[in-house]
């Protein structure tokens, strides 16, 4: 999104239709804006006489408070494994401060911590590779399962 006109740019808009004989979409075409520009800006100048650009917004303020960082440090410290919804789990047990999952993945970023994405699994079986089955349909035949395996899950034959 563009940023404010230039107040001179606003300022010969203005003029050029208060004091010419130009409509809006002479003086829009004119200046290269758009004709909704035009109107804010007349009657921006009429309702308070002056061109000025209006304050940007200022947004949400951030929820995590200064003291919330030092328990989620601490927590991040305690328990390095924790996934994000666990983190805010434990920032409403502690903190008394609850965020949203989304808000303390940025927390977390911003803070330059890291953190884990899925809880832990058991570890995975001694067996090598995984298996894939597809089922296989031909016509006059029963369906079948065959069993896939790709060279990187599976050893191929060796060659002495």
């Amino acid at each position: 999104m563009p940023g404010p006109l230039s107040a001179d740019l606003r300022e010969r808009i203005v003029l050029a239709y208060e004091e010419g004989d130009w409509t809006r979409d002479e003086v829009a075409e004119q200046f290269q804006v758009g004709r909704a520009s035009v109107n804010r800006l007349v009657r921006r100048y009429r309702e308070t006489g002056t061109i000025q650009a209006s304050p940007q917004g200022g947004g949400k303020p951030r929820k995590m408070t200064s003291r919330g960082e030092k328990v989620l440090r601490a927590l991040v410290g305690e328990r390095p494994d924790a996934t994000i919804r666990e983190f805010v789990r434990l920032m409403v047990e502690r903190a008394k401060l609850t965020l949203s999952t989304s808000t303390m993945s940025r927390e977390l970023a911003r803070l330059g911590l890291s953190r884990k994405k899925s809880p832990s699994s058991p570890p995975s079986s001694s067996r090598r590779g995984s298996k894939r089955f597809a089922t296989v349909f031909e016509p006059g035949r029963a369906p079948w399962t065959l069993e896939i395996s790709s060279s990187s899950t599976k050893r191929g034959p060796r060659s002495e």
